[in-house]
């Protein structure tokens, strides 16, 4: 497998705003609030909603923030009804366990052959 055949994220963004109208609106990612445009989300079926999380593979800094490139809807998270909840300065993440570890799985996967290489 090539480069050019697989991306690997950079973070997951987590939607704050966003207007059906103009299909486009701001996500925060590693604390940077970006812009994101629907036509930057791959395989689009469903129309973002506030809160939803995206996987985001490229992103950008610009002088107000950040811009999403690239990225596509973690609708898989939300389809799993275990939920593991962690707190952590009073703030709590819930994310579907399933999903939480087949990420970690395939991230460790993708670091091993990084690292073999």
């Amino acid at each position: 497998m090539t480069s050019e055949h697989c991306t690997i994220p950079k973070g997951i963004a987590t939607i704050k705003q966003w207007n059906k109208t103009k299909g486009c609106g701001v996500a925060i990612i590693d604390g940077l609030d970006c812009f994101v445009n629907k036509s930057a989300l791959r395989d689009l079926e469903t129309e973002p909603e506030v809160g939803d999380k995206i996987i985001v593979y490229k992103y950008h800094k610009t002088m107000t923030g950040g811009r999403i490139d690239n990225g596509e809807l973690a609708t898989f998270v939300s389809s799993y009804t275990t939920t593991c909840t962690q707190t952590t300065e009073n703030v709590h993440y819930s994310i579907g366990c399933s999903a939480a570890i087949v990420i970690i799985a395939v991230l460790a996967i993708l670091a091993a052959v990084l690292i073999i290489r």
